[in-house]
């Protein structure tokens, strides 16, 4: 509720809303997503809750920068796990200075039709308002970012920190609209002493210019 421990050049140090504000003071970035209650899926409908209790907290401590920092844009983080009546509540409650909406957890869900249903059903709801921002964050493939498009305006970059981490090439297929990617495992041995480009049919730089 009140603060997270960080690892630093440091050390071991707290962090809580207040080391937030100073960043963004500092920093004074053109808009900034709020805190939110990190969470593991499934859970229970208590802890659900207790979440979306959370994030309206951070909410309000949003609507409190952004007005400190000259009315700073900010985005609404929201929450709910697989319970679309908590991130109903959610969205219904975020400040009218908002200007956009983050999913920051629908990645956690087991499966896609049950993340694209949410996500739909969310984001028709009535206490959706129009003309939010919407972003999905967390890692979403490019086969799977088709089926969000109608639903969503950004996405961020955690798909591909997760490819890079692993030491993996994304293969895409134009041919089909990349509804079929593949994966290239940079790390196998069999690769180490072949100089051909990641994906001969691709002319982006990446291919291009390394192999």
């Amino acid at each position: 509720d009140d603060f997270v421990t960080v690892q630093n050049s440091s050390g071991s140090q707290k962090f809580d809303l207040k080391c937030l504000s100073d960043i963004l003071q500092r920093f004074m970035p053109d808009f900034f997503i709020g805190a939110f209650d990190s969470h593991q899926v499934p859970m229970s409908l208590k802890r659900i809750h207790r979440s979306v209790d959370r994030n309206l907290k951070y909410e309000v401590f949003s609507a409190s920068a952004s007005k400190a920092l000259k009315n700073l844009p900010f985005i609404s983080s929201i929450l709910g796990a697989d319970n679309l009546a908590e991130k109903e509540r959610n969205i219904s409650s975020i400040s009218e200075f908002s200007s956009g909406i983050a999913f920051s957890d629908l990645h956690k869900l087991p499966t896609l039709e049950e993340r694209i249903s949410l996500i739909k059903a969310t984001t028709a709801s009535h206490s959706a308002r129009n003309g939010l921002l919407r972003i999905l964050r967390g890692p979403v493939s490019p086969s799977e970012m088709i089926h969000y498009l109608p639903y969503v305006d950004i996405f961020d970059t955690s798909f591909v920190d997760d490819l890079t981490s692993k030491g993996l090439a994304l293969q895409l297929n134009p041919e089909n609209n990349i509804s079929c990617t593949e994966y290239l495992n940079l790390w196998d041995e069999c690769h180490f002493d072949n100089f051909k480009a990641i994906s001969e049919s691709c002319d982006c730089l990446s291919c291009k210019k390394y192999t």
